[in-house]
């Protein structure tokens, strides 16, 4: 057998062999690693692979490996209006089939997986996660898994959603409705992908949709929960608060989505207009949770939530008032100081949901 060496390889859209070595299905034993890729997203793009067999490639801990693959810190913004609405149907007594219940969670979560692998493989051949180096898992890029591979185990995620969602459908037709909407919302992102990217801020409202009203309406719908106004909020709220979290991220990449040509709402918008979307964004976020705190929490956690979200939106107009310029030294600190902030407010209405079991089971 031929000694396995380390080459490079640079090859243009137009060439035979250029998907191939984009999707890792050219060679069983190597792994075609992008180092450069020059005009990206256009017919003349060009791509500079570094090709290494694949025993050279040492990967992290399995642990590690798969939470960084399927990006388990996002679950947070899933994880979140599951528990709080499971904790509303506890406080209301609300009859629920736990079993199904869980069948639901494990689905949700088998579908984010999906998503953010599909995002992964799509972000690799548009070129979004090959100019950007801190975007996606990076699990392509260091060589853990093939495009292909990628693609495959994101489909393999949606039959397990499905699979777990089956009995919630069975249990109650009219959840087929929500996942046509879902399903019509999906293929309208795969569509904005397809385009170039040319419309990814169109992208941003899907998401709102996604992890919001529409996710809190079929979760609620899959257990046999009618909807009501307050589950309708939990989701406005969570959209939002999604749709922040990709707002920061998008900040913190516009310098290379600008020179990529890579458009969404802060590309378009520029940087000092972007620091007035970032904080209005989270001005509105907050109104809401205090709005949402006004009409269904109790009197002590009112006073409370709206001191301390006051205090955390006092910090987050400092943090973005700070940054000066996207290659300023701090730039990178001050926004993970913002998503921090974030999950803190996250924290701190888990805390507060959790008061409210321990006072019901005190009585």
């Amino acid at each position: 057998m031929a000694e396995l060496k380390t080459e490079l390889k640079t090859l243009s859209k137009s060439d035979p062999e250029f998907k191939k070595y984009l999707l890792g299905d050219f060679s069983k034993v190597h792994r075609a690693i992008p180092i450069q890729s020059l005009n990206v997203a256009t017919e003349t793009e060009t791509v500079t692979f570094k090709i290494v067999p694949v025993q050279e490639i040492v990967p992290p801990p399995f642990f590690q490996k798969w939470a960084q693959i399927l990006k388990l810190k996002n679950f947070v913004l899933l994880a979140f209006p599951i528990f709080v609405l499971l904790v509303k149907n506890e406080l209301d007594q609300v009859a629920v089939n736990a079993n199904l219940a869980l069948l639901n969670v494990f689905g949700c979560v088998s579908l984010l997986a999906a998503m953010n692998l599909r995002n992964d493989y799509r972000d690799h051949l548009s070129g979004l996660d090959r100019v950007h180096p801190e975007s996606g898992s990076r699990a392509i890029q260091l060589g853990w898994l093939t495009a292909l591979e990628t693609k495959t185990k994101s489909t393999l995620f949606v039959i397990l959603g499905a699979f777990f969602g089956l009995p919630a459908l069975i249990a109650h037709p009219q959840l087929s409705f929500v996942l046509a909407v879902t399903f019509i919302l999906v293929g309208l992102m795969e569509a904005s992908y397809r385009s170039g990217l040319k419309y990814r801020w169109w992208t941003e409202v899907l998401v709102f949709f996604l992890f919001g009203p529409i996710f809190t309406w079929g979760f609620q719908m899959g257990i046999g929960i009618e909807l009501d106004f307050e589950s309708i909020f939990v989701g406005i709220i969570s959209g939002w608060l999604s749709v922040f979290v990709i707002h920061i991220r998008n900040f913190e990449a516009i310098m290379v989505n600008d020179q990529a040509g890579f458009f969404n709402s802060v590309s378009s918008l520029g940087f000092e207009r972007s620091k007035t979307l970032l904080w209005f964004w989270w001005f509105v976020l907050i109104f809401g949770m205090d709005l949402f705190h006004w009409y269904f929490a109790h009197d002590a956690w009112l006073v409370s939530f709206v001191f301390i979200t006051l205090g955390l939106s006092l910090m987050m107009l400092k943090i973005i008032h700070s940054i000066k310029s996207p290659v300023a030294s701090n730039f990178r600190p001050a926004l993970d100081r913002a998503y921090r902030l974030t999950l803190i407010l996250i924290s701190l209405w888990v805390v507060e949901n959790l008061s409210y079991l321990l006072m019901k089971e005190i009585g």
